[in-house]
């Protein structure tokens, strides 16, 4: 019983290392080149799904609007049938608000919405935020589009707050 535990520790610890290994990683933010000097929707849609966010949202869309070389149009709330004023305050703060598509079955919470937003967008970029996330500095979102394009342009960049 003791082999048999120290050989499955070994192989946990070699495939954890062997997948960790493998995932590509970008440079940190302040090593990567800027992007494009101003992304358009065609470029990039931003894609904020929102479901009874009102108290929450607003620190995103006021980050969201700091963007330096990013188009207001590549932004877009999709409002998932809130019954608060979630998709009013976007609205007001000159956001694009669009509906989700009607519940049908099976098709319920952030993946419909997220569905709805994409199906919305024509362009080469197409980027998710949670609606009670923000963006912490000014050059936020190309900095994100480089990142990926030194990935190799394919797949998908995840950030995590740490």
């Amino acid at each position: 019983m003791f082999w048999f535990s120290l050989v499955m520790i070994f192989l946990a610890i070699t495939g954890g290392f062997l997948m960790l290994w493998r995932i590509p990683l970008v440079d940190h933010p302040s090593e990567i080149a800027t992007a494009e000097p101003h992304l358009t929707p065609s470029d990039l849609i931003v894609i904020i799904p929102a479901y009874n966010e009102a108290e929450r949202i607003s620190p995103l869309l006021r980050s969201l609007l700091e963007q330096e070389g990013v188009d207001r149009a590549c932004f877009v709330v999709v409002d998932d049938h809130s019954s608060d004023q979630t998709a009013q305050i976007a609205s007001d703060m000159g956001f694009r608000v669009i509906v989700s598509d009607p519940r049908r079955p099976g098709w319920i919470g952030k993946s419909r919405a997220c569905w709805s937003g994409a199906r919305s967008a024509v362009c080469r970029y197409l980027m998710f935020l949670d609606a009670d996330t923000r963006l912490e500095g000014p050059d936020s979102l190309r900095q994100l589009v480089t990142a990926y394009q030194s990935a190799g342009d394919s797949g998908i960049v995840s950030v995590q707050p740490w």
